[in-house]
C-alpha cells in the first residue's frame, strides 16, 4: 500500500491495449488519442504529490520560505547579464533538484516544451536580424536568452515538484496578494481535475458504445461538441459554487487556509542565501 499523501503505483500505470476486433487489431483513432492524452495529463498532474512527500532539501522547508527563496532564484536568472552567474544559477538548481530528490526525467519533461518554445521565439535571433554586431554575436545573444529562459522555468518546475497543492494555497495564502487573485487560483486548481475527469468519462462511455472505427471527420464533431458541453458545465459549476460559497458568508475576501506554522532558522538560511544569489545577480 503506498503511504498516505502519496499517488499509489497502479494509478500511474498506462491502460491496456483496445481489444483485438476479428482477429485485427484496431488503431487508435482520434478519441482514443484523445482519451490518452487526458488520463496522461491527471496522472502527470497528481505525481507531485508522490515528490513532495519524499524528505529532501525543499520539502524539510517551510513552503512560505521555499517560495520565496525560489522567487529570488528566478529573479536573479532573469536580471543577470553574466553568462558565468547563469550556469552558475544552472548549477544551482541541478544541485537542488538531486538535494530535494526530484526527478531528473520528470524536471525535464516540464522544462522541454517551454524550452522548446522559447527556442522557435528566439530563432531569427541566430540568422542575426535585428542584431548588431554579427552573426557571432546574434547566436551568443539567442543562445543566452534560451538558457536564461530553461533556468528559470527548472527553478519553478522544481518548485511545483517539490510542493503539493495544499501545501502551495498554505503559502500563497500568508502573501501580501490580492484576495481576489488568491481565491480565483484556489479555485482553479480545485475544479480543473473536476472537469477532466468529466471529459475523460465521456470520452470512455462513446469508446464503450461505438461498434467500428467511423470516420475521423464524425469523432472530430462528436469531440468538439464534448468540448462545448464541458464549457457549459464549467460556468454552471462556477456559477454554483459561488452561489454556494455566498449563501455561507463568503464575501469576495481571502480564504482561510490552516496555519502553516512558524518559520524556523533554516528557512531564514535559505532566505538569506537566495537573497545573497540575487545580491550576486546585480553586480554580475
Amino acid at each position: 500500500m503506498a503511504p498516505i499523501g502519496q499517488v499509489p503505483e497502479w494509478f500511474k500505470e498506462a491502460r491496456g491495449a483496445p481489444c483485438m476486433t476479428g482477429g485485427s487489431y484496431r488503431q487508435e483513432g482520434f478519441v482514443e488519442k484523445s482519451l490518452r492524452t487526458i488520463a496522461a495529463y491527471a496522472r502527470e498532474a497528481a505525481s507531485p504529490d508522490e515528490t513532495a512527500g519524499k524528505r529532501g532539501l525543499l520539502q524539510a522547508l517551510d513552503v512560505r520560505a521555499r517560495m520565496a527563496g525560489m522567487l529570488l532564484m528566478i529573479i536573479a536568472a532573469a536580471i543577470t547579464a553574466s553568462a558565468w552567474m547563469l550556469a552558475a544559477l544552472g548549477l544551482l538548481c541541478v544541485m537542488t533538484a538531486i538535494a530535494s530528490r526530484v526527478s531528473m526525467r520528470a524536471l525535464a519533461g516540464r522544462v522541454a516544451p517551454s524550452l522548446a518554445f522559447t527556442a522557435v521565439i528566439a530563432a531569427p535571433v541566430f540568422f542575426g536580424i535585428g542584431m548588431n554586431g554579427g552573426r557571432g554575436h546574434a547566436a551568443a545573444a539567442g543562445a543566452f536568452f534560451i538558457a536564461r529562459a530553461a533556468v528559470m522555468v527548472s527553478f519553478a518546475s522544481i518548485l511545483a515538484l517539490t510542493t503539493t497543492q495544499t501545501g502551495f494555497f498554505k503559502g500563497i495564502g500568508r502573501m501580501p496578494l490580492p484576495p481576489v487573485f488568491t481565491a480565483a487560483l484556489f479555485m482553479t486548481f480545485r475544479y480543473v481535475f473536476i472537469l477532466l475527469k468529466i471529459a475523460e468519462d465521456a470520452a470512455f462511455a462513446r469508446k464503450s458504445r461505438a461498434i467500428g472505427k467511423g470516420s475521423s471527420a464524425e469523432a472530430r464533431s462528436w469531440f468538439a461538441s464534448r468540448m462545448a458541453l464541458l464549457l457549459h458545465k464549467s460556468l454552471c459549476m462556477a456559477e454554483d459554487v459561488f452561489m454556494a460559497m455566498a449563501s455561507r458568508g463568503f464575501n469576495g475576501g481571502r480564504i482561510r487556509t490552516a496555519d502553516p506554522g512558524r518559520i524556523r532558522p533554516r528557512d531564514y538560511l535559505w532566505i538569506g542565501a537566495a537573497s545573497f544569489v540575487l545580491f550576486l545577480s546585480f553586480g554580475l
